[in-house]
């Protein structure tokens, strides 16, 4: 494994203030996504450096911060084969190749290679291909790809009437709308995980996501509450 890292980060401030280089950081690793940041991550940064080694250019070239994170988030790399010439584009071990880096740079952790070791043994499938001229057109990914730990996906379920009718209406306000949403539910039903799920629309649209708690040990204080801008 690249890191035993395993952290729950939030964080809606300026992009150039996230520890690391911006070209090559994972969606989680943004803040902006609502997942857990793990080794995984580091396996995406790896898809961005092959897929540079490979064509000469990061999947994703933008000037603002902001831009460049919601392209991490939400915009599917080109494939590495539409900016090779056509004969590499045609060869299975490019095809191959292109595939292994698309599956490093996928959105989602429990999509990527979940090991180094799965990730290593598919490379050396394609390096022996090159030294044995061997046709790779039914190589298939990720055959000896297994985690090591019990990994649950970060994904909500049961949610896609709630999350439809939370985005349909921040879109609504986004263009000049007024309107008021409440979500109710009791203690540790989801309420925070379905509402932080506008952070990668709201990374869109260049916008603000301010959030307030009222501490249950703080009764005792009129007016107290923990407010956060970003």
């Amino acid at each position: 494994m690249a890191t035993s890292l395993n952290l729950k980060t939030t964080y809606l401030g300026n992009p150039a203030q996230i520890q690391g280089n911006l070209n090559y950081i994972s969606p989680e690793q943004s803040g902006r996504m609502n997942r857990t940041v793990d080794y995984r991550s580091d396996l995406y940064s790896l898809g961005v450096t092959l897929y540079e080694l490979l064509i000469g250019r990061l999947p994703f070239e933008k000037e603002d911060p902001l831009e460049l994170v919601h392209c991490h988030l939400a915009v599917t790399p080109v494939s590495p084969l539409e900016y090779l010439p056509a004969p590499h584009a045609q060869n299975t071990i490019h095809q191959s190749i292109s595939k292994i880096i698309l599956k490093l740079l996928k959105k989602n952790a429990e999509d990527r290679y979940q090991s180094a070791f799965g990730l290593k043994k598919d490379l050396e499938t394609c390096m022996n291909a090159v030294k044995t001229e061997k046709d790779l057109s039914l190589f298939q990914l990720g055959l000896a790809d297994f985690s090591e730990k019990f990994q649950i996906p970060q994904k909500l379920y049961g949610r896609g009437t709630e999350l439809t009718t939370l985005v349909n209406v921040y879109k609504s306000v986004s263009q000049g709308d007024t309107q008021l949403l409440l979500v109710s539910g009791y203690s540790g039903v989801g309420k925070s995980a379905i509402i932080y799920e506008i952070h990668k629309p709201l990374t869109e649209n260049k916008g603000y996501f301010i959030e307030g708690k009222f501490d249950q040990f703080q009764r005792n204080i009129p007016y107290y509450a923990r407010f956060a801008q970003n």
